[in-house]
């Protein structure tokens, strides 16, 4: 059977960003990271044919991954992380707009999420949910494999073979190397963001009162 779906699937800060660009040097499918998760309802599983997916929230959404598209032609790909590696990334993402507070304050409802040490401990038990949630999904699954993100290179080897890839092999393994999107990455954003809105905030004072310097010079 001919596979013509890739979905690959994790907790989450497990190297879907690093797998998306081995994939990139795969001529004979298209692929991309969270490409749909602005959409709603339909279009939010509207993937194309021959196309590998990068998606940590799929493990939201496999139950209609499961209507949507033939098992048969589907290949999942459970991408793993040392679990403390995970959670240790998670505990630094307690920011509005990411999963950890939706989890916390959604899923469970009013976590102590403000104390530094339950950080931890609530990034442990997603990880442990959404890996659970997962194994279970997978259990009757024709076509799947798991991926070690910190030890991938043969079985990124028969994840090619599995789906006959076109391509440059040698440059997708050097991807796999590579770290994209790591935890140091995204705080030194954070850290500079933070700096162009305190600079922006002292401008912006400094333009209000400009006129009243201007009267008492």
């Amino acid at each position: 059977m001919i596979i013509e779906q890739v979905f690959v699937i994790g907790t989450g800060r497990c190297g879907t960003t690093t797998f998306k660009q081995a994939c990139t040097h795969i001529k004979n499918f298209t692929c991309a990271h969270e490409s749909r998760v602005n959409q709603l309802g339909e279009e939010r599983l509207n993937y194309p044919k021959f196309h590998i997916e990068c998606d940590n929230r799929l493990s939201w959404f496999l139950g209609r991954l499961e209507n949507q598209f033939d098992q048969n032609k589907v290949l999942y790909i459970h991408l793993l992380r040392d679990e403390h590696q995970v959670s240790e990334s998670y505990k630094k993402r307690f920011i509005n707009g990411l999963i950890m507070p939706a989890y916390t304050s959604g899923i469970y409802i009013d976590l102590p999420k403000h104390i530094e040490p339950f950080k931890l401990a609530i990034a442990k038990d997603y990880v442990k949910t959404v890996k659970h949630n997962i194994n279970s999904f997978l259990k009757d699954k024709p076509n799947q494999m798991t991926i070690d993100i910190n030890n991938p290179k043969q079985s990124f080897i028969q994840f090619w073979q599995k789906v006959d890839a076109n391509g440059d092999q040698k440059l997708a393994l050097q991807e796999l190397a590579k770290r994209f999107n790591y935890s140091g990455s995204w705080q030194k954003r954070t850290e500079e963001n933070n700096l162009l809105i305190r600079m922006f905030h002292k401008v912006r004072r400094i333009i209000i009162k400009f006129p009243g310097f201007l009267r008492n010079a």
